[in-house]
């Protein structure tokens, strides 16, 4: 039965006392709905809602119920079921869904039996904030406690069968891709480009679920085994059987391709690294909601609320209300993760996309989760920085940070007028001279691209007037500095990031450098293991989207490539990196503050490499603490 999205907008809004049973929440209820058998093909969908304690399980812990991942839908394609008033077992009521959740009903509805569902559109009141915001806390426990989670894909159609073959070809080995026909990759695609797996709460529901059974009509596929099959294919499809594919008139490139960048790709990493990752610290949720930015959610609140289940010792600590703005959603969710990881580090998430994809309100300081992803080079940069990587299987915390700026300055922050960050903080020194802009593409260096990176190398160097018998203000020469700072004193061994080593630092002087800028070097050179280093990702990579700079005192600096002559690099408490910050304005405390002089008040730009004060010289020394507001 068909209906329209304003009488869906006027539903949920309206009086909804008949449907909805009020929930205990001191027993953790729920509802779960119980899909009637069908009487007839082309019968009504009936059911009826029934209030449920997270606490009553079988022996292996599970509760009598299927938990549906889906998307909702276009919310302007409505169709209406029957559903039984909890006051009146008699009486019957319409109720209007998005018309892909009555599709999934339809397929799941079977001959005179009848099932148990958990779907958070009918099982939680749209209509009333408070009971959203309390039943996003137990999410997790909901997908946790499932007997068994079904992930809707949608309605068949020609190319599902030829998906499934493909699943069935890969999981064969290698041995059976001469099987794979063009038809098969196509299908694939459209399997993997429907709006499921762009959705945030997948993360959510497939890492905390039992069992995972992807539904795309009358074809079941355990989600565990497209993951287990999709990386060998993968791999492989570089190497060994890219001749059998391309045999074929398969265009290799253009799929592996889509293969690195597609929600399928991103969906499978998210999952990957919380099932390996350490689920309880606190240090690991800033990532996870790093990880799930590219997601899409219709409500921008859920881009915090949408993680919160995986960590569900800190759910209760992190505020959860939909009557809130956006802005203060956002605010309390950085100030509550600063506080419980006792860290600083979150506010490197808040400076990376640009500032101009911020939205204008959010407070500098606090990551917006609404703005787009970032480039592969941005985003290892920043979780280089903070102590994140990069790895085959997805990302991993490093077993020791690499850098700790603030040294002994300790974590000493509060909030202030509800979005002002008052911190402890060593302003170290001020931008004199600021350098050419670093590199803005993103692929490895090629005979084409690689002659722009080289001049930016030279144009960096001339443009800080390096002198090579300059003596730095710590000692080292001039040239240690720079290399240091090109690649932000960091070099890959056996796969991981580690500091850059004395002996690396004797290998490499500016004087080789010029020369191995050459990409047409001859083969000899190119064997050389200082050339390889050079030509590293961790080189190119660490240019991108930065510029270099020298500060009044004769450091020299990494910054973002929005910064600008007069910006200052302070050591925050409680920050493993420095941070460039803008002048904004001074503060006059009010009478209830024990401090006599103005607050000085500044925007958070991003954070930058400063050789020599990376692992707390600048707190050792004599440098005075200071008081400073983030805006």
């Amino acid at each position: 039965m068909a209906g329209t999205y304003e009488e869906f907008a006027k539903f949920i809004r309206g009086d909804l006392r008949s449907v909805y049973k009020p929930l205990n929440r001191d027993k953790n209820e729920i509802r779960r709905v119980m899909l009637f058998g069908e009487k007839q093909r082309s019968a009504d969908i009936e059911c009826s809602m029934e209030t449920y304690s997270l606490d009553t399980v079988d022996e292996e812990g599970a509760v009598a119920y299927t938990a549906l991942s889906y998307a909702w839908g276009d919310p302007h394609d409505i169709e209406y079921i029957w559903i039984k008033n909890f006051s009146d077992a008699n009486t019957w009521q319409l109720f209007p869904i998005t018309k892909n959740l009555c599709d999934f009903l339809r397929h799941a509805r079977r001959k005179r039996q009848s099932i148990w569902l958990w779907a958070d559109q009918i099982c939680i009141n749209q209509g009333d904030n408070e009971e959203k915001s309390s039943q996003i806390r137990l999410m997790g426990k909901i997908f946790q406690r499932a007997s068994s989670v079904c992930c809707w894909l949608g309605k068949v159609n020609n190319a599902t069968y030829l998906a499934v073959r493909l699943l069935e070809i890969i999981t064969a080995g290698p041995e059976s891709y001469n099987l794979i026909k063009e038809d098969h990759l196509r299908a694939i695609l459209e399997l993997l480009n429907r709006s499921w797996w762009s959705r945030l709460w997948v993360a959510q529901e497939v890492i905390l679920a039992r069992s995972v059974t992807l539904v795309c009509g009358k074809y079941n596929i355990p989600l565990l085994d497209l993951m287990s099959a999709w990386d060998p294919f993968h791999l492989q499809g570089k190497f060994a059987a890219r001749l059998d594919l391309e045999g074929n008139g398969i265009d290799l490139e253009r799929f592996d391709s889509w293969l690195v960048e597609n929600v399928a790709g991103r969906l499978t990493m998210v999952t990957r690294f919380m099932r390996t990752a350490i689920h309880d610290s606190v240090d690991n949720l800033p990532l996870a909601l790093d990880c799930l930015r590219g997601l899409e959610c219709s409500d921008p609140r859920d881009k915090v609320y949408g993680a919160l289940g995986i960590y569900a010792e800190f759910a209760n600590s992190i505020r959860v209300d939909y009557s809130a703005s956006l802005r203060e959603v956002y605010t309390w969710a950085a100030i509550d993760i600063i506080r419980q990881s006792r860290s600083l580090d979150l506010i490197t998430l808040a400076t990376i996309p640009s500032v101009q994809l911020r939205h204008p309100e959010t407070p500098s300081w606090v990551p917006d989760w609404r703005a787009p992803e970032e480039g592969p080079q941005g985003k290892g940069w920043r979780m280089a920085l903070a102590g994140y990587q990069f790895s085959l299987g997805g990302l991993r915390l490093h077993e020791s940070r690499l850098f700790n700026a603030c040294g002994s300055l300790a974590l000493n922050c509060t909030l202030v007028d509800g979005f002002t960050l008052r911190t402890d903080a060593i302003i170290l020194d001020e931008i004199t001279v600021l350098g050419a802009q670093g590199c803005t593409f993103d692929n490895q260096p090629s005979r084409e691209s690689f002659e722009p990176w080289s001049k930016s190398l030279e144009q960096w160097a001339k443009s800080v007037q390096f002198d090579s018998y300059q003596l730095y203000p710590r000692g080292p020469s001039n040239h240690e500095a720079f290399l240091s700072t090109i690649s932000r004193d960091m070099q890959e061994e056996d796969g991981s990031l580690v500091r850059m080593t004395e002996e690396t630092h004797a290998r490499i002087s500016m004087d080789r450098l010029v020369p191995f800028s050459d990409y047409n070097a001859d083969d000899e050179v190119k064997d050389t293991k200082d050339f390889r280093l050079f030509h590293s990702n961790r080189f190119y990579s660490s240019m991108v989207n930065v510029r270099l700079c020298r500060f009044s005192k004769g450091y020299v600096s990494q910054v973002p490539e929005s910064a600008e002559l007069g910006d200052v690099v302070c050591i925050l408490g409680g920050a493993r990196l420095p941070y460039l910050l803008r002048h904004i304005e001074d503060n006059e405390h009010t009478s209830t503050d024990d401090i006599d002089k103005p607050t000085k008040v500044f925007r958070l730009i991003g954070p930058c490499f400063v050789f020599g004060a990376m692992d707390g010289e600048a707190v050792v020394e004599d440098h005075c603490v200071e008081s400073i507001d983030l805006v």
